[in-house]
């Protein structure tokens, strides 16, 4: 970032950036400035899949584009990936599938694990709680950039018995027990 004939320092633009990045090749240095030649010193090294924090970007003169971590040191964009999570709530119900990770630029496919709630039929996911259609589906597979809860959409049951179970939300008809001898 420094000029080695007249001394004049690249003037950095930085911006603010959160995230969990995760490293993508073994052996990427962390250096104490947005460079890889001068006067930036490697830090220390990151293994794959080791996971960063992110609070600022910039890109330097030779229009590479670094990001700042936590600690005040940097890493070059090319060796690492943001990393995202979609969250599932079952809004209402239980069972809701387990939380995942994705890389920024992977596409992600939608749990087809089904939440239950007696009394309604699952219709499928959305980001929002009260929608009353679904923008996800399960099964389907989407790409995003950012954290995502998607939320259960339900529709009430109109109950069809089938040997007192309904067959659409398989709510179990309740039955009246007696004694007899």
């Amino acid at each position: 970032g420094v000029c080695k004939n007249c001394k004049y320092e690249y003037p950095l633009k930085i911006t603010a950036l959160s995230g969990t990045f995760v490293v993508t090749s073994n052996g990427t240095n962390i250096r104490n400035q947005p460079y890889s030649t001068g006067t930036a010193k490697i830090v220390r090294t990151a293994k794959k899949n080791a996971a960063l924090t992110v609070v600022k970007k910039t890109t330097n003169a030779a229009n590479q584009v670094w990001y700042q971590l936590s600690d005040g040191n940097w890493v070059y964009s090319a060796n690492v990936a943001q990393r995202f999570t979609v969250k599932y709530n079952a809004n209402g119900g239980t069972s809701a599938p387990a939380s995942k990770t994705y890389l920024k630029g992977n596409s992600f496919t939608v749990s087809t694990v089904k939440p239950v709630r007696t009394g309604y039929v699952f219709q499928g996911w959305s980001t929002s709680k009260t929608a009353t259609k679904i923008s996800y589906k399960a099964g389907s597979t989407y790409t995003f950039s950012k954290d995502m809860t998607l939320y259960a959409v339900w529709k009430t049951c109109t109950h069809s018995y089938s040997g007192g179970v309904c067959k659409n939300c398989k709510y179990e008809y309740p039955l009246k027990i007696t004694a007899l001898s």
